[in-house]
């Protein structure tokens, strides 16, 4: 069976002929290159987190995070804690700021008497979001 291209006839390519070589009747050609960089999968622009690994606190409402890219890092940041999660893939940096805001919460229950106001503002979204488990 022979294949019709808009101005030349190909024939099969005959027995242990190599594709490697240029068909007869066609010039042979190169394609062209370019770098490739492979970056990897895409990452979403936001997302929402649903739960912490610290077994003593539940959220009761999903946080927003935002993710990008820094160099060869993944920052998962949630704006309205204003705390940063770091890894070298996706998990490792929700995982990091999963413990963070663990942290954020229990440092932030202790010295709840010597908050500043932009603490107090947070640790009152932190109360509203968050609830300890007995």
């Amino acid at each position: 069976m022979s294949v019709v291209s808009s101005d030349v006839l190909i024939e099969p390519l005959d027995e242990g002929k190599s594709e490697d070589e240029p068909l007869e009747g066609l010039p042979p050609f190169e394609l062209p290159t370019a770098q490739t960089w492979i970056i990897g999968p895409a990452l979403p622009e936001t997302m929402l987190l649903g739960a912490l690994r610290d077994p003593r606190l539940r959220l009761l409402a999903p946080l927003t995070i935002s993710l990008e890219r820094e160099n060869d890092d993944i920052v998962a940041y949630c704006e309205e804690l204003e705390e940063f999660g770091f890894g070298t893939h996706l998990t490792e940096a929700i995982e990091d700021l999963q413990v963070t805001i663990a942290e954020l919460y229990f440092t932030l229950k202790e010295e709840n008497d010597r908050l500043s106001s932009n603490l107090i503002r947070i640790w009152d979204s932190l109360r509203q979001k968050i609830k300890e488990v007995s």
